[in-house]
C-alpha cells in the first residue's frame, strides 16, 4: 500500500512552487464545499517552451498537496484540448497527460523513468475532468449544439474496466456530468431563461448533475440556488487559495473540510 504523509509545514516543499496558482472551492447550493477545482492544465502541449516546466507540473503538485492529509477530497481540473482534433478516450488523455491506472488510483508518472521512483496518486473515483464537449462521449449531445450562449462541456472520470476478462490498462473515461458558464446577468433576461431551463432539463433526462462555473453575480447565484443538482465555482463564492493556504486549511479543518461555507466563520 502506498505510504501517504500526514499535512503540515514541513511537508510543504513538494508543492511549494505551485502556491501562486491557487485552488478554488466547488459549492454545493447550501453553500458547502463539494470539491476543490485545481489550477487548469495547459489547453496544448505542443507550444510548451523548451525547458520549461512539464504540462503536468501543477497537476503534480496538486496531488501532492491533496494526498497530504488522505481526507479523501473530490478534486476537478479543467482541460481545453480542442475537442475537434483530439480522440478523446481514456487511453488518449492517460498519454496526453502522463497518467497510468493502477487498479482504482490514477497514477503521475515519475519526472525521470529510470529512476525507480513512483509518481503521485489519487483514487480515480475523486478526480474529474472538465472538457470541451465532443459528440462521441454523449448520446444526443448535438442536442447542447444550440447552446453557446452556456458555453456547455462535460464532466469525465477515468475509471476501470475488463475487457476479455482482463483490466484495461488505462480504463475507460465516463461522462459525470455536464460544465457551463452562463451568460451576464442571466437571471435578468427572461429570453435567455427557456434555454437554460431546456437545458438543465436534458441534463436531468441522462442524470448528470450540472457544474456552473465562473460565478460571480450574486442575483444570479441566489437565482439558481433553488435549482437541483447544481453546484457553483466562482469568485462570487471564493477567490482562488494558495497551495501554502490550502494545506494549512485542511490540515487545521481535517475531516470537516466540507464545513468551510460561503460566509461562514471559520471552525
Amino acid at each position: 500500500m502506498e505510504s501517504i504523509p500526514r499535512g503540515g509545514a514541513g511537508s510543504r516543499s513538494a508543492f511549494q512552487s505551485s502556491a501562486e496558482a491557487g485552488y478554488q472551492p466547488v459549492f454545493s447550493a447550501d453553500g458547502r464545499v463539494c470539491e476543490y477545482a485545481l489550477p487548469d492544465l495547459p489547453p496544448d502541449h505542443a507550444f510548451q517552451p523548451i525547458g520549461g516546466p512539464p504540462p503536468t507540473h501543477g497537476l503534480r503538485h496538486a496531488l501532492h498537496l491533496f494526498r497530504q492529509g488522505n481526507q479523501g477530497i473530490p478534486l476537478s481540473v479543467s482541460y481545453a484540448r480542442d475537442a475537434a482534433s483530439f480522440p478523446w478516450s481514456a487511453h488518449s488523455l492517460c498519454a496526453e497527460l502522463n497518467l497510468s491506472l493502477d487498479q482504482n488510483r490514477l497514477r503521475l508518472q515519475p519526472l525521470q523513468a529510470d529512476d525507480g521512483s513512483t509518481g503521485p496518486s489519487y483514487p480515480a473515483s475523486l478526480v474529474t475532468l472538465n472538457i470541451p464537449m465532443t459528440w462521441d462521449l454523449l448520446p444526443d449531445a448535438e442536442l447542447y449544439r444550440n447552446r453557446q450562449d452556456f458555453d456547455v462541456g462535460l464532466r469525465v472520470r477515468i475509471g476501470p474496466t475488463l475487457v476479455e476478462g482482463r483490466p484495461a490498462p488505462h480504463g475507460v473515461l465516463r461522462v459525470v456530468g455536464l460544465h457551463l458558464k452562463i451568460p451576464e446577468r442571466l437571471s435578468e433576461h427572461p429570453m435567455l431563461h427557456g434555454k437554460f431551463f431546456s437545458l438543465l432539463q436534458r441534463a436531468q433526462a441522462f442524470k448528470l448533475p450540472v457544474l456552473v462555473m465562473d460565478i460571480n453575480d450574486a442575483i444570479d447565484f441566489h437565482w439558481m440556488r433553488s435549482f437541483p443538482n447544481l453546484t457553483f465555482q466562482g469568485d462570487l463564492l471564493s477567490t482562488r487559495i494558495g497551495a501554502d493556504s490550502l494545506d494549512l486549511l485542511l490540515t487545521m479543518g481535517g475531516d470537516r473540510w466540507r464545513d468551510f461555507k460561503v460566509g461562514g466563520h471559520p471552525r
